[in-house]
């Protein structure tokens, strides 16, 4: 068993049957061949954490999740650099965009999925031949969104007896409802 130091996990540990692998890393991460997922197992949102660089996740989730209409178009080159002998054997991915201060905004990059052979543990991020790609789509449906902004506000304006008003600013006194 092997681990790794992590800035948003603390030690992971992993085993070589765990590596998924990227031979061209992924854009804007090149340097990134290898990667585990980690999070939560009940949680929709995981980890892809860079196996080589401790500081680098990249947020995932189940294109489905985000579209249940959601269909990958793959051309055979795909398929043979991945390895896979069929669709069936993809596993598909879309990396998240979560917005530190507004997380109900979070978006999905559903035309670059980053699509995994289950079979070779190979993976690839893969750009869409749509016509009209979704770089930025989001996760939680629009009245989703108005309610978990609205629930934010609340508790920033009403905070609870256990973490009374002062404690909300406390990290950074400059933040205050005031600044």
């Amino acid at each position: 068993m092997a681990h790794i130091e992590t800035s948003r996990f603390g030690k992971l540990e992993y085993y070589d049957k765990d590596l998924l692998l990227f031979p061209e890393g992924i854009p804007g991460f090149t340097q990134c061949t290898k990667w585990i997922i980690a999070g939560e197992e009940s949680h929709f949102i995981k980890w892809m954490q860079s196996v080589e660089y401790g500081d680098v996740a990249l947020p995932v989730t189940s294109p489905e999740f985000v579209d249940p209409k959601f269909h990958l178009k793959i051309h055979q080159e795909e398929l043979d650099f991945l390895g896979a002998q069929e669709k069936g054997d993809l596993f598909v991915l879309v990396v998240v965009r979560i917005p530190p201060e507004m997380p109900w905004e979070m978006t999905a990059n559903l035309a670059a999925p980053v699509v995994l052979c289950t079979t070779t543990r190979k993976g690839r991020q893969i750009v869409s031949s749509e016509d009209q790609p979704r770089f930025r789509e989001y996760v939680f449906p629009e009245e989703t969104r108005i309610a978990m902004a609205e629930e934010y506000q609340k508790v920033s304006v009403n905070p609870s007896p256990e973490y009374p008003e002062e404690t909300l600013w406390e990290e950074n006194p400059h933040a205050g409802p005031d600044a």
